[in-house]
């Protein structure tokens, strides 16, 4: 299965790569790049569903390692360096898309799978969710200054969104459950209220869940009305967008959570909830992230890890954000801003 996959996801980046080659010798405005990938997605070997297979296999990697005893030994150290690897919650990796079916693999074989995005067996044919996340910024890009500066002066907002009718306000990390309707409402300026979880289908609610779960209603009130704030009084609005396929895995031992986002685009924004928006762009890299919890272990001993490191070509990308690869990509270049000193590695 990661090879027939691998083997379709290498004849995909051959015509980006060709394309992109030829548009720039043509020298022409009108570029084929765009019309032609869009018939490269709908052709037969793109239109392979390896993901179910995927689900199956993962899911009787979890029903394994369910057994007493079955994952500690993977889960516990090996006696590596015990040198922490970064200074913070957070690393970033880039993944090479031909070995990132093999990355899942090996995590869904060594560590648990977090949750089930789609728990009806009908949701569960289709295969794996694509989730899309809108990032809001005001006209002079404050909130893409103040990351990129690690400054935490603005406030930022996005919206994730997927097929169903549930959508999550992300304000601050805190996640606050909305409708479609709602979210459309507050993008507009308009005053709305938290949704209940129980007001949404299941299935819908958690293809949009972040790491954490919706906040309760004090906390989400508070960031909604936060929210709202930036949206009325400082100007901020949808710019742009990036949609993906993310599997979550965790190391319940070593206190660490693999967060993979696959098969990365991103556009401009001109309808939030466009499904297919016009001028999609692809990311070349898959992302991996790794958090850990305030009692973890060191991810260097961790034999998953060293497993991952020995058998594909992870590069780190110290302070990676994709609402800042996504604003960056379509706006610091034309707008005279410096762009993260990682962009250009990810992209080429």
């Amino acid at each position: 299965i990661v090879q027939l996959k691998a083997f379709a996801q290498l004849n995909f980046s051959g015509f980006r790569k060709i394309l992109k080659k030829y548009d720039k010798w043509s020298d022409s405005k009108a570029a084929v790049t765009p019309w032609f990938m869009a018939e490269v997605v709908r052709a037969p070997f793109m239109r392979v569903n390896f993901e179910v297979l995927l689900e199956q296999l993962n899911r009787i990697a979890v029903a394994l390692q369910s057994k007493p005893g079955a994952a500690i030994q993977w889960a516990r150290s090996s006696g590596g360096s015990q040198t922490a690897l970064w200074t913070g919650r957070e690393v970033s990796f880039m993944v090479d898309p031909k070995d990132t079916m093999q990355v899942r693999v090996m995590l869904a074989r060594h560590l648990f799978r977090r949750g089930e995005y789609m728990t009806s067996p009908a949701a569960a044919a289709v295969g794996r969710t694509r989730t899309t996340c809108v990032f809001l910024d005001t006209n002079d890009l404050a909130v893409y200054g103040a990351s990129r500066e690690g400054a935490v002066s603005v406030p930022s907002s996005h919206l994730r969104h997927a097929d169903g009718d549930a959508v999550m306000l992300v304000h601050e990390g805190t996640e606050v459950l909305l409708t479609r309707a709602e979210a459309a409402k507050l993008l507009q300026g308009g005053v709305v209220m938290p949704v209940a979880p129980g007001a949404l289908p299941i299935d819908d609610i958690k293809a949009v869940e972040g790491l954490s779960p919706p906040a309760a209603q004090p906390a989400a009130k508070a960031a909604l009305a936060a929210a709202q704030r930036s949206v009325q009084q400082g100007g901020q609005k949808p710019i742009a967008q990036a949609s993906y396929v993310r599997s979550v895995f965790q190391d319940r031992l070593g206190g660490f959570t693999v967060v993979l986002d696959e098969e990365v685009r991103m556009a401009r924004t001109v309808d939030p909830f466009a499904k297919n928006p016009a001028g999609t762009e692809y990311v070349p890299q898959n992302i991996i992230t790794i958090i850990s919890t305030a009692t973890a272990q060191s991810l260097e001993g961790m034999q998953w890890y060293q497993l991952v490191q020995e058998r594909t070509n992870l590069v780190q990308v110290a302070g990676f954000s994709m609402a800042t690869l996504v604003v960056a990509h379509f706006f610091a270049k034309e707008r005279g801003l410096p762009e993260p000193h990682w962009y250009r590695s990810l992209m080429n």
